[in-house]
């Protein structure tokens, strides 16, 4: 074998030692980046999960808005109640009132927790048209700089742009928080500045502030109330009369809604809230059910029993249904049909939890969760309360051929 090939072999034999180490370097550089990377990966792993655990925490235990409703018992006058269908002219006359009456000064002041509400929708993209709708909203929650505004939901669904003004001229932009069909209203938040915080809070001329919210239970017939908001085709305008029923009530999806009806006279598309003769918040007005009750004639949803839907969508959320329609089973329904108390249902709403759950008509709702229940107001409020990612259970009496059986279900809100 001559030199040159033992020097190629030689060489070859060096270069196989080197080619070895760095092997080995590479395979050693390698372990380490695995091992430091998936340190970095495990350390920014637990920081990102406990972040998002407090995040999930603090949403579960931040406080609930909602709007406080003194406690009274209830108390009806079922003996004097008239039906709109019948009442006389005389009956239905507006109460009139003067400068110097009482009545007069509560409608007056209650302009500060009133506002406009401008809703903008761009009508068309090449030309930025807006075409403005209008109503009148009330600020029935307040914390510190921010107010909740009740309103009507179809003036603000799907605008572009919102627009609050207030009694003594601030101007801000609004939020819808959420909205509903059903009841046609919706809640709007806005929040002042500092500035116009403390500017508000210096003004003597109908200072921006919350409404006083009373209990709707203790509304007599005959009582004296107030209408304010768009009453009388123009903002801030009211009209005073007298509450004609306080029976009434209308149902819905898992609710039942109390009417209070009145003889205040109004105007074409009316919106605004129904006062007591303290100033206080007893209802909701609604055009919704004029045809039945009497056109040009104020009603209101009973703030008690419209609660449940303001202190839900206050809080951003959509109202969650079951979807049952019903009647409560009172203890006076129970005795005498000998049947379980609780909710009747009447109806079920297809492909919705009720349904998928094999709740039918004729069953009587007895619990939601372990908790017994006798009215619609306490049964929605459970609804809405309720874990939409937790199973809803239901107990239920099914009526068969020997009375009724005690039976579980378990509904989901998920598709």
């Amino acid at each position: 074998m001559d030199n040159n090939s033992e020097y190629n072999l030689y060489t070859e034999k060096i270069t196989n030692k080197g080619k070895t180490k760095k092997r080995v370097k590479r395979f050693l550089l390698y372990i380490f980046m695995t091992v430091f990377l998936s340190t970095i990966a495990a350390v920014v792993f637990f920081e990102v999960n406990g972040y998002l655990k407090k995040i999930s925490t603090d949403e579960k235990t931040k406080e609930k808005v909602s709007i406080i409703i003194p406690d009274e018992s209830k108390s009806v006058d079922t003996t004097s109640t008239a039906s709109p269908d019948s009442t006389s002219q005389s009956e239905v006359e507006t109460v009139y009132v003067n400068e110097n009456n009482e009545i007069l000064q509560v409608a007056k002041q209650s302009y500060g927790s009133l506002v406009k509400v401008s809703a903008y929708i761009n009508t068309s993209a090449v030309f930025q048209t807006l075409y403005e709708k209008v109503c009148m909203g009330a600020i029935i929650i307040g914390e510190d700089r921010k107010f909740y505004i009740l309103c009507d939901f179809g003036t603000v669904d799907k605008a572009d742009n919102i627009v609050i003004r207030t009694y003594n001229g601030i101007e801000k932009q609004a939020t819808l928080l959420a909205g509903d069909q059903t009841t046609g209203i919706a809640i709007l938040s806005m929040e002042l500045s500092e500035e116009e915080y403390n500017r508000n809070q210096n003004s003597d001329f109908n200072k921006t502030r919350v409404f006083e919210i009373a209990n709707s239970n203790g509304v007599m017939v005959d009582d004296t109330v107030v209408a304010v908001g768009n009453i009388c085709n123009g903002e801030f305008t009211y009209n005073v009369g007298r509450i004609t029923n306080n029976t009434n009530s209308e149902y819905g999806t898992d609710s039942m809604y109390e009417i209070l009806n009145t003889s205040i006279t109004c105007g074409m598309g009316y919106n605004g809230v129904l006062l007591n003769n303290k100033g206080q918040v007893i209802g909701v007005v609604t055009s919704k059910y004029e045809s039945k009750y009497g056109k040009m004639l104020v009603s209101a949803y009973s703030i008690n029993s419209i609660k449940n839907v303001i202190n839900c969508l206050s809080n951003g959320k959509g109202l969650k249904t079951i979807g049952i329609e019903g009647r409560e089973v009172t203890s006076a329904l129970s005795k005498a049909y000998n049947m379980p108390r609780g909710i009747y249902v009447n109806s079920v709403s297809f492909n919705s939890p009720a349904f998928k759950g094999n709740i039918q008509p004729g069953d009587i709702i007895k619990s939601v969760n372990s908790e017994a229940v006798y009215s619609f107001d306490r049964f929605q409020e459970l609804i809405l309360e309720a874990d939409e990612n937790e199973p809803l259970v239901i107990s239920l009496a099914k009526r068969d051929n020997n009375g009724y059986k005690d039976m579980e279900v378990k509904l989901s809100f998920g598709n």
